[in-house]
């Protein structure tokens, strides 16, 4: 016959603190802890909701801006220059160019995509393909990049020198 264990009176666990003071019954203290966390779990559906309302008051007044149809030209140009065809128009893109639309105008933007589409970045991959850099964020990230894409771009003759050049023909 095998011995058995006295059965022990059921101890009632307690919860202590940093300080050793004892904060409560452990049944007390998960209670209390699942009642904070579904307050923190409604506090944080809350802000989501806040912060979406926000997200689309911004894209609406983005889009009330009079420089966001011109901003979605540069777009499209960038778009073709650089064959991101599939890139997506949005309100972050927006606001990248739009204190150099403001600055420079349609036409230094454009050229800058021009400069950028013409000369890009280049990088080899471990498996021998090349990679261009030449996302919208490298042109509109920063102004000394601006520039540098401006300056890349090639240059046109104007059309009015086109004209001024006399017909030679032997005769």
């Amino acid at each position: 016959m095998a011995a058995q264990p006295d059965q022990a009176p059921a101890v009632p666990l307690r919860v202590i603190d940093g300080e050793g003071n004892v904060a409560g019954e452990i049944e007390d203290v998960i209670q209390r802890l699942q009642d904070e966390l579904s307050g923190a779990e409604r506090d944080v559906r809350k802000w989501r909701v806040m912060c979406a309302n926000l997200e689309r008051d911004a894209d609406a007044e983005a889009e009330e801006d009079p420089l966001w149809p011109v901003a979605k030209r540069v777009f499209a140009h960038w778009q073709k220059q650089c064959r991101h065809e599939k890139a997506v128009w949005n309100r972050e893109r927006f606001e990248e160019i739009r204190p150099y639309l403001k600055k420079f105008g349609e036409e230094m933007c454009c050229r800058a995509v021009d400069g950028i589409a013409f000369d890009p970045f280049v990088t080899e991959r471990k498996n021998g393909t090349k990679k261009r850099h030449d996302g919208w964020h490298l042109i509109f990230g920063k102004a000394e990049k601006f520039e540098e894409c401006c300056n890349k771009a090639p240059r046109s003759e104007p059309a009015v020198a086109e004209q001024a050049t006399p017909d030679l023909r032997i005769v």
